[in-house]
């Protein structure tokens, strides 16, 4: 939101008049930032939803099936947690994953340590959201922008991206080892 206020108000920045302005409002200002911050993260909430399920539809890997596969050596879910869940199936497309990734939130339901990875995982596709808004508006609205710019707004959002991609994993893979545990 400061970003935005940056690109379209800088020019009056040094206005004395909206200044003070500005200060006679300050309280009614401060008061509504949190509701616009609020409706700023549900929107961004909605957006993210539908970029994730557009992306699975692009056949992107789930990051369940990345988990159940069992090729990733940062994801390696114990096997014997594996075999219990998967019962000698084998998970070769994101559908069988989500149906796997949906019975398993079923059976470990309210767990303190899932719960914790998925609210970092939820974070991370957040956070990874409001930079790429940000960058596009940026990136389409603020005069004087280079190519260096650009690059370093695509670094930034690959990385974020990234960083959530490797969060959802993570959640994944605790969800799964609970899983397993109570299938024991």
């Amino acid at each position: 939101m400061t970003l935005v206020l940056l690109i379209h108000f800088k020019e009056y920045i040094t206005d004395k008049e909206v200044l003070e302005t500005v200060s006679k409002f300050s309280a009614i200002i401060i008061l509504l930032l949190p509701f616009v911050g609020f409706v700023a993260g549900y929107f961004i909430e909605n957006c993210m939803t539908w970029v994730e399920r557009f992306l699975y539809g692009l056949k992107i890997s789930r990051p369940s099936r990345k988990v159940l596969h069992g090729k990733s050596k940062w994801y390696k879910l114990n096997d014997e947690y594996r075999n219990k869940i998967l019962q000698g199936a084998t998970v070769n497309d994101n559908d069988t994953a989500n149906e796997y990734q949906q019975k398993a939130k079923q059976v470990v339901g309210d767990n303190d340590i899932v719960n914790r990875y998925y609210h970092q995982s939820i974070m991370a596709r957040h956070i990874f959201g409001a930079q790429l808004f940000a960058s596009i508006y940026w990136l389409g609205f603020a005069d004087g922008w280079t190519w260096w710019h650009f690059a370093f707004a695509l670094v930034l959002v690959l990385l974020l991206a990234i960083f959530w991609y490797h969060q959802t994993c993570v959640y994944m893979k605790y969800l799964f080892a609970e899983y397993g545990k109570s299938l024991s």
